[in-house]
């Protein structure tokens, strides 16, 4: 049966983020240094809290609760903390304690690889996209969208509005609209049966 060892490859950045914090003095970038009581359970290494916070930052997990579950089923990140498993709490409280420190400790990450020519730029912005031909506007679709707005008024202007004015003229004459009407009934075939009609009206 193979060890953890064995399943982290070599290239792995699981192991350079451990080689780095191993480095580090935590006393030194303002950490709340934890120290080890002759009573109750042995408390959690503080460089055990920052090796999770590098992976979970580096995998885009940010919440602790999503982080436990991690040090529990990601064979990696049980590497990375020799098979700990802090509690989400535990892992909430080292942040809310030491953000100054987590700070400084990132921006001594980054500058240590922009050095080391590893990374040339990293956005921490997250903005939602919606990137489709439908969403997406420039000058020259703008103008297009312009015109047919304008073409397509016009139409409607056109269709719609003027034979309502000559319905309302014909509405302002009844009589000339009734000749009509006995007109196109004096060509019909049940011309006695309309004109009875017209005459009740």
């Amino acid at each position: 049966m193979s060890s953890l060892e064995e399943l982290i490859a070599k290239d792995n950045p699981v192991r350079f983020v451990d080689a780095f914090v191993e480095h580090l003095d935590l006393s030194k970038l303002g950490f709340e240094v934890s120290v080890s009581k002759t009573e109750g359970r042995p408390a959690f290494d503080s460089k055990v809290f920052l090796k999770l916070y590098f992976y979970g930052y580096l995998n885009g997990l940010r919440s602790s609760r999503r982080l436990e579950r991690e040090c529990i089923r990601n064979l990696k990140v049980q590497w990375l903390l020799n098979s700990l498993q802090p509690n989400y709490h535990t892992i909430a409280d080292f942040r809310k304690n030491n953000p100054k420190a987590l700070q400084s400790t990132f921006k001594l990450f980054v500058g240590f690889l922009r050095d080391a020519d590893l990374v040339a730029a990293i956005d921490g912005t997250k903005v939602r996209a919606s990137n489709s031909k439908k969403n997406n506007y420039n000058p020259k679709k703008i103008t297009l969208e312009a015109e047919v707005s304008s073409r397509y008024a016009n139409y409607k202007k056109t269709t719609y509005f003027k034979p309502i004015c000559r319905t309302q003229k014909r509405r302002i004459c009844p009589s000339r609209l009734k000749s009509a009407i006995t007109t196109k009934l004096q060509m019909s075939s049940n011309r006695g049966t309309f004109e009875f009609i017209l005459s009740k009206k």
